[in-house]
C-alpha cells in the first residue's frame, strides 16, 4: 500500500507515511518499525535518509456563514512553529494565500492579517513545512467579517 493513517506518537496523533509501499508497523519498546517487504526499517530522527521530512495538515472545509459570502481578515495561531512553516488558505475549491511564517516562541500566539485577497462561502485551511521545519499547533482560527449581498 502507498498510503496508511497510523497513530505512532506518545500523544496518538494520527501520521500518515505516503509514498512508500509498506504493508505492517508496529512499536517495540518506544521505537516505531515498519517493514515493506525488502527489510525492517525504524522510524526515527529528523531525516528520511539525509532528506527532509516533508510535513503537512489540512483541515476540513468550512462554511464561516451560512447565509452570506465571507471574507477572512486574519488568521489566528497558537502553537510553535519554525522558519519555513508555510499557512495556506484556499477558497471556494482554490487558493486565496500561501503565507510564509517565521520562527514563534514555544507556545506563542500569532495573528497573521490576511488582506482583502478572496471572497467566498467555503474555506480551507492547511499548514505545511519546508525543508523539514517543525512545527507544533495548539490552535488555528480564522477571523472573518460577513459580506453584504449587493
Amino acid at each position: 500500500m502507498a498510503g496508511m493513517g497510523v497513530r505512532v506518537g506518545e500523544d496518538l496523533a494520527v501520521t500518515q507515511y505516503a509514498d512508500w509501499d509498506f504493508h505492517a508497523l508496529c512499536r517495540e519498546g518506544g521505537t516505531v518499525l515498519a517493514a515493506d517487504g525488502r527489510g525492517l526499517c525504524r522510524l526515527c530522527g529528523d531525516t528520511d535518509d539525509g532528506r527532509a521530512i516533508a510535513a503537512a495538515l489540512d483541515l476540513p472545509p468550512v462554511a464561516l456563514d451560512e447565509t452570506a459570502a465571507t471574507r477572512v481578515r486574519d488568521i489566528r495561531l497558537r502553537g510553535t512553529c519554525q522558519d519555513g512553516t508555510t499557512i495556506l488558505l484556499g477558497v471556494d475549491g482554490g487558493l486565496a494565500r500561501r503565507i510564509s511564517l517565521g520562527s514563534t516562541k514555544p507556545g506563542g500566539e500569532a495573528r497573521i492579517p490576511v488582506g482583502r485577497d478572496g471572497e467566498g462561502r467555503v474555506w480551507t485551511l492547511g499548514v505545511e513545512n519546508r525543508d523539514g521545519c517543525g512545527f507544533t499547533l495548539e490552535g488555528l482560527g480564522l477571523g472573518h467579517v460577513r459580506l453584504d449581498r449587493r
